[in-house]
């Protein structure tokens, strides 16, 4: 494999770097745009192709839903029923699996996952306060890092037993189950034990039985498809390898755009899922700081983020030499898909920006919430040194207590707080009592909560513990900071 490392790798840099690139890649694009209309349909098509004629890809395929029971396709270099790889959309799917399982009365969502299969699968100190619950696997607050190297660059068609068995001493929880959600490619895993254990069926036929089939997709696979244009690195002439993941679960489904599609319809609302099952695709239930009414975190495979004051629900997925996008909006039921055949992150996120400029031309900005008031004693409240309580690589690194430290202070205004680190701070304007946000947003994005006497941090600047109380599962290295 000429990729194992790079692949590995790839996926700890995009965890760093793509949130902070929003902003520029608007501003390199507004020019390309200016004197277009932002909502014609042609100039939407011209700015796709010249998007993809630049970075060389030779399929990009996306769809559009800017009203209910219809959509737009736009594909270059192939038609709407060409399957394509999906990655960790793919997740969703395995939600939606479990979900359904539920509704049909077979599982208990808030249930210890032990009770439905082996719990020697995994390691769990907590087990008997703060047990893996099956919630927890479809919200990804498990309490795992991700998969382990050996686990990521396995290139070989194996089954379930087999793919347990790869590395199973790295299958443990590094903190308490349900504290913080934490991007993992494990803990689909367990998720496909659980579906494959409940069914007495494989995984692909159960998602089939479950998921696929009920939304209307016509053809599937979650393993090789000859009908696949091919994967390639950034270039779009060096090809790749099909990658046949350990966990088929976490993202291996092939699909073309035209049943994609099916699967967004079904999320807006206009299409074969539940409304339970749509409120557990959005709306977070089981960390700490959701258990507290906190709603921008990770739900059933999903999870919220902001461009241009506008928020979204999406995710999206990496398949060596696939890159992917769901995004919807739900208050003005919109959103797209959008795929293309080359390994190049830069030019996915090109694309769903032209995307997202086009299907919010016409709405108008959210205006951020008033600043609550809260005076400069209880601002202090949250002042402190604050450490990583989740690593989703690196865990020796995180360990040794080597990573960057958060420090919050009160701004010279005495309204606000700052978040500091080493490259940057960051002003964070109070919405209420215990929630912030920073310039511009429309929603509160931050959440200190207190639990055992330990203040946490969690939102989309990560998770972390004030280590004047140091969480216990956190080393000494890092408490000594």
């Amino acid at each position: 494999m000429t990729k194992t490392l790079p692949r590995f790798l790839c996926c700890l840099s995009l965890v760093c770097s793509v949130a902070w690139n929003q902003q520029s890649l608007a501003q390199d694009l507004a020019q390309d745009l200016e004197g277009q209309d932002p909502t014609s349909l042609q100039a939407l098509k011209a700015k796709l192709n010249t998007l993809r004629t630049r970075h060389n890809i030779p399929t990009l395929a996306a769809s559009l839903i800017s009203e209910p029971h219809s959509s737009q396709f736009i594909t270059l270099g192939l038609d709407p029923n060409t399957p394509l790889r999906w990655g960790s959309i793919t997740k969703i799917i395995t939600g939606l699996c479990i979900l359904k399982l539920a509704e049909q009365k077979l599982i208990d969502l808030h249930a210890p996952l032990a009770d439905y299969v082996d719990q020697h699968q995994w390691q769990n100190k907590w087990r008997s306060t703060h047990p893996v619950r099956v919630i927890h696997l479809i919200e990804l607050t498990a309490g795992f890092t991700d998969i382990s190297r050996e686990e990521f660059n396995h290139n070989k068609p194996i089954s379930l037993v087999q793919a347990l068995a790869l590395n199973p001493a790295h299958r443990r929880t590094r903190w308490p189950p349900g504290l913080q959600h934490s991007y993992s490619n494990m803990v689909p895993g367990l998720s496909q034990l659980l579906i494959e254990t409940i069914t007495g069926k494989q995984f692909e036929q159960a998602a089939f039985d479950l998921v696929l089939t009920p939304l209307g997709f016509t053809a599937a696979s979650f393993t090789v498809d000859n009908k696949l244009p091919g994967g390639f690195e950034a270039d779009g002439k060096t090809s790749l390898p099909y990658w046949h993941m350990t966990f088929p679960a976490y993202g291996a489904l092939n699909a073309s755009i035209a049943d994609l599609t099916k699967l967004m319809h079904g999320i807006l609302g206009s299409g074969h899922l539940s409304a339970w099952q749509i409120q557990h695709l959005l709306v977070p239930r089981s960390s700490l700081a959701s258990r507290q009414g906190f709603m921008f975190a990770y739900a059933s495979h999903f999870y919220a983020r902001i461009r241009s004051g506008h928020v979204w629900h999406s995710h999206g997925g990496d398949a060596d030499g696939y890159r992917s996008r769901l995004a919807i909006m739900t208050h003005s039921q919109r959103g797209y898909i959008a795929s293309i055949n080359t390994d190049n992150p830069r030019a996915l996120r090109q694309i769903e920006t032209v995307l997202e400029n086009y299907l919010t031309a016409d709405i108008t900005i959210p205006s951020p919430p008033k600043s609550a008031v809260m005076d400069a004693a209880k601002l202090a409240a949250f002042v402190g040194k604050y450490y990583p309580t989740s690593t989703r690589f690196g865990v020796e690194t995180w360990s040794a207590g080597t990573l960057p430290v958060l420090e919050i202070s009160i701004a010279d205004n005495q309204q606000t707080l700052l978040a500091k680190t080493s490259k940057r701070t960051v002003e964070l304007i109070t919405v209420t009592q215990t929630t912030f946000r920073r310039a511009h947003e429309p929603t509160a994005t931050v959440s200190f909560n207190k639990t055992d006497g330990q203040l946490y941090l969690q939102g989309v600047l990560g998770n972390f513990a004030r280590l004047d109380n140091c969480p216990s599962f956190l080393s000494q290295d890092a408490c000594n900071l």
